[in-house]
Formats: structure tokens, C-alpha cells, sequence
């Protein structure tokens, strides 16, 4: 978002639905193209597991190899609602692995509080397990 559009401008051309769609967005390409530390946090300290020293995935190499489509799906949605606090009863959907380009492809589907109300908006994405490059577009439904 430019200064003028932020500060300036009254009569903004984006609806603030729209922008907020997209921040989330720019957001969960953050998360999920960052490397959390690989140095393990006890389950007591939840504070701790929900700071920015946990922030991103844990480890690339245990998502391609160690996880199955269900614990994909479990991981991502607790890292999701521990990080991505204006999205609220989240579902993830695994479709078959990209072997060709080796990623992994999801749909992320959640609702999202915005003036006007509730959404719910989805986010197609997929994590190269190669370079860990993230690509997520969101839409709103409704």
C-alpha cells in the first residue's frame, strides 16, 4: 500500500476487505516461507511456542519426508491460528503432491472479521519442498 493511498487519499479505490484479504496473504507467505529454529520449545512454555522465536515452519525436511497428508494438515492449521490471529475457524485441504516441481499443494480456508463482517475467504497455496519459495493467492468467497 502506497503513503498516499494510507494517509492521503479519502476516497480509497480498494475496498478495506480487499486490503485486509491481502495483508493476510502477504502474511501467511511469511509464515510458511519462514524457517522456525530447529531447537525445540517445551509444550509449557505456550507463550514461547507462540513468539517470533517459533515463527515459520519447523523443518522443511520433516514436512517432505516424516509427515503424512493429515499431520500436513493438523501442523498447518495450528501454526496458522497461532500466528494469523484475524483468521478464525481454519480448514486445510491437501490435494496430491507436485512431484514434477517437488511441492506441496493446499487449500487454506478460514473466516476472516473484517467492518462489514465475516468472510470467508480462501487461500491456494503450495511450499516447494526444494527452497521452501512460497505462492499463495487469496480470494474472497463470500
Amino acid at each position: 500500500m502506497s503513503f498516499w493511498n494510507a494517509f492521503l487519499n479519502k476516497e480509497q479505490s480498494m475496498d478495506h476487505a480487499d486490503e485486509l484479504v491481502r495483508s493476510v496473504e502477504y502474511q501467511l507467505s511469511a509464515l510458511f516461507s519462514s524457517e522456525a529454529p530447529l531447537t525445540p520449545v517445551s509444550h509449557r512454555f505456550k507463550q514461547v511456542r507462540q513468539s517470533n522465536y517459533c515463527y515459520g515452519l519447523e523443518s522443511i525436511q520433516s514436512i517432505s519426508s516424516q509427515m503424512n497428508q493429515d499431520e500436513f494438515t493438523r501442523y498447518v492449521r495450528k501454526l496458522v491460528q497461532a500466528f494469523e490471529p484475524r483468521l478464525t475457524e481454519v480448514s486445510v485441504e491437501v490435494f496430491e503432491r507436485d512431484e514434477t516441481h517437488n511441492r506441496i499443494n493446499f487449500s487454506l480456508t478460514a473466516q476472516l472479521n473484517t467492518r462489514q463482517g465475516t468472510r470467508i475467504v480462501e487461500f491456494d497455496s503450495n511450499i516447494s519442498l526444494a527452497d521452501q519459495d512460497t505462492e499463495i493467492e487469496g480470494q474472497d468467497i463470500v
